[in-house]
Order: structure tokens, then sequence, then C-alpha cells
């Protein structure tokens, strides 16, 4: 499948940049005003409500979404960090969002969220497809992902695409709560 990048009607005035996949119902709009931060927060709210209390827990999800998933800390990824968010549509609906943070010797996939409804159609696997495609163009041989253990679907989904465990890693995210990630890569050739 080939990526194009291209202006949507109207997105240039906006400030938008539209990332088309010809052929298919999905597109990814990369986010770079507070309009788009604030989609990002909401989709957050809805996927990380729905998908992940029973996982982790109410008490942590809510600790995340106020503390990792903020409009603050999204706006500051992006301003100060440079980090690159996309809102990912399907059929021109938000059905999650692709966080990318383009490192000096890699590029680390810090968000891929959709919603339980679009799991299973492939966008996943094209949200990969663009973050290969940036990481080409940065030079980058490798992309990195870190997924939860007990997230047993991603780790199952991220293995299918092709990235390789790499480590465990324990990390504090604050509020005494901690996550516990298995690092994967990706070779980007």
């Amino acid at each position: 499948m080939i990526i194009l990048i291209r202006d949507a009607v109207g997105a240039k005035k906006m400030g938008k940049e539209v990332i088309d996949n010809t052929g298919t119902q999905t597109s990814f709009e990369r986010i770079t005003n507070k309009q788009g931060v604030n989609k990002i927060v909401n989709i957050s709210k809805d996927i990380w409500t729905d998908y992940f209390i029973p996982i982790f827990g109410k008490d942590k999800v809510e600790f995340m979404l106020a503390n990792l998933f903020s409009a603050k800390t999204i706006s500051e990824n992006i301003n100060k960090y440079k980090h690159q968010y996309y809102l990912i549509k399907h059929d021109d609906k938000d059905v999650g969002y692709l966080g990318l943070n383009v490192r000096t010797k890699d590029l680390l996939i810090t968000s891929l969220y959709l919603c339980p409804k679009h799991r299973g159609l492939s966008i996943g696997r094209e949200a990969i497809q663009l973050a290969q495609k940036i990481a080409k163009q940065n030079r980058h041989k490798v992309i990195r992902v870190r997924v939860n253990k007990e997230n047993l679907e991603a780790v199952i989904a991220t293995h299918r695409l092709g990235f390789i465990k790499t480590r465990e890693v324990c990390r504090n995210i604050g509020g005494s709560y901690v996550m516990n990630d298995i690092e994967m890569e990706l070779p980007t050739d």
C-alpha cells in the first residue's frame, strides 16, 4: 500500500497535513493545533475507559488520562519535544491516534490506540506503514514500541506486524504507578 501525503480541501488554510491511504477508507491527520489535541484527548478518554479499565483498573486509568494523555501533556509533547500525533480516521470517523517520537537514532511509537470496534481492519498495520515511511525519511534503521505486558491483544498484534521483543522495561509513571512493558523493534528495511 502506498501512503501519500497531500493537502485536503481546506486543510492548507487550517494548517493540517493529511495522510491519505489511497484505495482504503483510512486517513491520518497530523495534529498541529489545540482543536486537534482536544480530539486526541477525547478519543483517549473513550478508548482508555472502554478498553483499559479491566486491564489496569479505574484509578490507574484516571491517573494516566489526567497526567499522560491530557491536553497540556500532549501539547507539550508536540511543541517542546517535537512529537508527532496523527488522528486516525476511518470512513471519516475518528477511530484512534498514533503518536511518534522521531529521535536521533530511531523512531519510537509512543501511542497507537484504536477504538475496539475498529480493530482487526488492518488500520494498525496502516499506522505502522506510516511510521515506517517517516522512519525511512529520517534514515532510521529501526522503529521501537513499548507494549504493556498485560495487554495481550496488543502484544500479539505487534508481534504479527513483525516486531521482535528486545527487552522488558518497568517504568515509573508517577502517582505510585508503574508500566510493565515489552520493548519491541522493527527494522525499517
